[in-house]
């Protein structure tokens, strides 16, 4: 009886050491070596807590490299975004020089099509207007592209603010929190400084509502714009020159304007997502949720004031029918032109080419509209 006694004591003891070593690394949970616990009985006693040391020290090996490990891996990966952010800056910074190209082109063609209007000659005005579709053509999908470029730079910049705040060394998991309070000097809050992101949120609301003025400002203009192409359906069909002229300045000139206020409201964006980026950095040090660049809170909340789940639901699934409808409507056209290129009809193929021009904008509008239908229905789902 006193030789098991004095064995428990031992152990007990024993014990004790490894729970005092464990509590200074809360942080990794030790498996492997818990195994090697339940074989500790078969030993003698001096055994048994030479043979708890060493599962102590080996523990404590593991997590020094697992934790070196981790910090190696978030350095990769946080060098590795910076990098892929700077390559995307480039590349966006080429398309968007390849936009300034295609604007001056779409600018001088609208030019050459306005002379070719003056001079009242049909085969200059069929040629300038055919150049004139094809440029801005390649207008609009240098556009898209530039755009797309902004975007990877934007989901890039927002992967890297979530990428720091999962390596900050500073974050200690839930459980392990509560065995070892984290102290003032040691918490993310500790830096917060509310008058500092109070002000930058104020910029930010500030260019914010700069970039849903102009946004409204070139939806009333590209309005405008379609209203003057309906005028100019008619004046052609009335084979009225005249009109056809003064329409084609008023289209031009709209142009003109829209391409502006589209470069207004890309340098916003730009703007705009910097002033994100930074405000996110002291969202992360004050402990509250990042901002998104599709999704903030003052939008979320006026979409869950506005609209209902069911309505938006029903718009979504009317706009993909719609989608789906354009899309057949696109390739009875393109099948529709084929066959008239093997007949030889010029002049078919041309009105055909027109159609298909028109169709391919409305899908693109539809897929826009979408788009944004889905946004909508995703956040009312979590109002």
């Amino acid at each position: 009886m006193h030789k098991n006694t004095k064995l428990v004591i031992i152990l007990s003891i024993a014990i004790l050491l490894v729970l005092a070593v464990g509590c200074e690394q809360p942080k990794k949970k030790v498996k492997k070596p818990l195994k090697k616990l339940s074989n500790l009985t078969n030993h003698s006693a001096a055994t048994d807590i030479q043979a708890l040391l060493n599962v102590t020290q080996e523990a404590e090996e593991e997590a020094s490299v697992n934790t070196t490990g981790m910090t190696d891996q978030c350095s990769i990966v946080l060098n590795q975004l910076e990098f892929d952010i700077a390559e995307a800056r480039n590349a966006s910074k080429v398309l968007d020089q390849e936009l300034a190209a295609k604007t001056n082109a779409f600018v001088s063609a609208q030019e050459d099509y306005e002379q070719a209007l003056a001079a009242r000659n049909p085969s200059q005005i069929n040629i300038a207007n055919a150049t004139l579709r094809r440029v801005q053509a390649e207008w609009e999908a240098a556009k898209d592209k530039a755009n797309d470029g902004r975007d990877d730079v934007r989901r890039l910049k927002l992967s890297l603010v979530k990428a720091k705040d999962d390596c900050d060394p500073n974050y200690v998991p839930p459980i392990a929190n509560a065995t070892l309070p984290q102290t003032p000097e040691s918490t993310p809050q500790s830096q917060c400084d509310r008058n500092e992101m109070d002000t930058i949120a104020m910029e930010y609301n500030r260019l914010k509502a700069r970039l849903d003025g102009k946004e409204e400002d070139i939806n009333a203009l590209r309005d405008q714009k379609d209203e003057l192409e309906e005028q100019l359906e008619t004046a052609q069909e009335a084979n009225n020159t005249a009109e056809i002229g003064n329409v084609q300045d008023d289209i031009n000139e709209k142009d003109e304007q829209i391409a502006e206020l589209q470069e207004e409201i890309d340098q916003l964006n730009a703007e705009l997502d910097d002033k994100r980026d930074e405000l996110n950095q002291e969202r992360l040090q004050c402990g509250l949720a990042s901002l998104s660049a599709s999704q903030d809170n003052n939008e979320e909340d006026e979409i869950c004031e506005r609209y209902d789940e069911e309505g938006v639901q029903e718009d979504l699934d009317e706009a993909n029918q719609e989608l789906e409808d354009l899309r057949e409507e696109l390739e009875q056209a393109e099948d529709e032109r084929d066959a008239a290129e093997d007949a030889g009809d010029d002049d078919r193929v041309d009105e055909l080419e027109d159609d298909i021009d028109d169709i391919q904008d409305d899908i693109n509008e539809k897929e826009n509209e979408i788009e944004e239908l889905e946004h909508r229905l995703d956040v009312l789902q979590n109002c």
